[in-house]
């Protein structure tokens, strides 16, 4: 295969990757001549843990491409260099992934790009599960118990200013069911309040 169909190869790549994340790769650029005889032997089909290796690499750019964004402003504020080592993180995984695909088979596009399109991933852990002082539930139990403190309590709550911070309810509710604001600080309002009335209400809760 010459250097051009591998260019080819990976902008074909690249936009399946741009319509599943919405960022494109970058095209490496051409290799040199004296290099182009090993990568044309290198290129066999990978091994099951170089497979997974692959997917994972998949897994994590995606993650970084998907919510890097909402994590901007806290990155920013943990250092002067973490939101650019977020961004330099991003592009070395797409440089590993563009170089480690030039040495597989050309059939190997379609695997991946396969698994961009249609694939997802999920993680699971088997409960409960305590480990010290921590138990781990399902989702849907955690839910209905959230559900059933913030019916109760949170709806009936009449606590101002400073006194939201005190509530030992809505500390475990940050933790477990994390709001998209968090108001410390500004105690104009607890996250919860208008969240237990709208399921007092029987309305879809999007906190």
């Amino acid at each position: 295969m010459t250097e051009q169909q591998n260019l080819e190869r990976l902008k074909r790549f690249d936009e399946e990757m741009r319509k599943r994340f919405g960022v494109r790769w970058a095209v490496p650029a051409p290799v040199a001549p004296e290099d182009r005889g090993d990568r044309e032997e290198a290129r066999t089909k990978p091994n099951r843990l170089e497979n997974e290796f692959m997917l994972n690499l998949m897994i994590l750019r995606n993650a970084l491409v998907a919510m890097g964004p909402a994590i901007r402003e806290r990155a920013r504020r943990a250092g002067k260099t973490t939101w650019r080592d977020i961004r330099l993180m991003t592009r070395l995984v797409e440089k590993i992934q563009e170089q480690l695909i030039l040495t597989m088979p050309a059939r190997r596009d379609d695997y991946y790009s396969s698994y961009a399109k249609h694939g997802h991933y999920e993680l699971m852990i088997n409960g409960p599960i305590r480990n010290k002082r921590m138990v781990l539930i399902s989702d849907r139990y955690l839910g209905a118990l959230c559900e059933a403190a913030m019916k109760t309590e949170c709806c009936m709550c009449m606590r101002e200013g400073s006194e939201i911070s005190g509530c030992l309810l809505r500390q475990a509710l940050l933790e477990v069911a994390p709001p998209t604001e968090v108001m410390d600080g500004k105690w104009i309002r607890c996250e919860y309040r208008d969240a237990a009335r709208n399921l007092i209400r029987d309305e879809e809760v999007t906190i």
